[in-house]
């Protein structure tokens, strides 16, 4: 496998958080949601890691670490528009992307390690991840053929008919050739409805080339979660918390009642530890 380098999209607006803070800034368990992106894709064996901003750029960089590259989208003209600014940094690299969103901090470093080994097997131009869910609203949904190969991912407000009906979606995250992903970015054109340029669009673009384009479902679709809405931040929240619960319980620690305990991310404890219920421990202690 070649190189492995990173684009995480964080240049949106979050409009929907009713918020002065841009969205991936906000907290899941004491850190911003970016900060678990950013730390998923090195775990993963992203060597460079780029992350595309926009709305409040110099807020989220200034939160970021020194061993993320910082690459500013001026005009919010979309997600294929937003990887499109980074081609710059990719001009003499010759191996794959990951591309990542920085509102979905649920996602494991495992899952994406398996994503990357499936795109490794597969010899496809692009493996991204997928979900099935009971509700997929709000979701673009992912599009196969007869013989169930992808075609297309149809955004959740141009999807009409059967397409509302399909459970399949597309999570946002991306492992594909750079090469490839360049080439096929000049030619997506802007959505009249939106006026915008859909990342989604490069899948349609590879399989009308004939190009294979592959998928791996994800096993537990919540980890796939992104956050739009403070009710999005307050169940991903939770589901953080019994994550962090269940890692220091099988490190040793005793806790009565993890649903009714509080530990920030940066949280250490000892093992032998016993954590009563109704504990809140937060910041960055030991």
């Amino acid at each position: 496998m070649k190189a492995l380098r990173t684009i995480i999209l964080a240049a949106g607006k979050g409009t929907r958080m009713k918020s002065s803070l841009p969205k991936v800034l906000h907290k899941v368990c004491g850190q911003p949601m970016i900060h678990y992106v950013v730390d998923t894709a090195v775990g993963a064996g992203s060597s460079k890691t780029y992350v595309v901003l926009g709305h409040k750029s110099q807020a989220v960089e200034s939160c970021l670490s020194g061993g993320v590259v910082c690459v500013e989208q001026k005009k919010l003209l979309g997600t294929a528009d937003a990887v499109r600014t980074c081609e710059n940094y990719f001009r003499s690299y010759n191996g794959e992307i990951l591309i990542m969103c920085g509102d979905a901090p649920l996602l494991s470093k495992s899952t994406i390690r398996a994503l990357v080994r499936k795109h490794k097997r597969s010899n496809s131009v692009c493996t991204f991840l997928t979900a099935v869910l009971h509700d997929p609203q709000g979701y673009g949904r992912v599009i196969r053929g007869d013989s169930g190969d992808v075609q297309l991912i149809r955004e959740d407000k141009d999807a009409v008919g059967f397409e509302r009906d399909i459970a399949e979606i597309n999570v946002g995250v991306y492992c594909v050739g750079a090469k490839e992903l360049f080439k096929v970015l000049r030619e997506i054109k802007v959505n009249k409805k939106k006026g915008e340029f859909y990342l989604t669009d490069i899948i349609e673009a590879f399989s009308q080339k004939g190009l294979k384009v592959d998928s791996l479902e994800l096993e537990d679709p919540q980890e796939g979660r992104g956050i739009n809405t403070r009710e999005d931040l307050s169940l991903v929240e939770r589901q953080m918390r019994r994550k962090i619960a269940k890692e220091l319980m099988l490190s040793g620690v005793s806790i009565i009642d993890p649903q009714t305990t509080y530990i920030d991310a940066d949280v250490k404890i000892g093992k032998d530890t016993e954590i009563y219920p109704f504990t809140y421990i937060e910041g960055n202690v030991s």
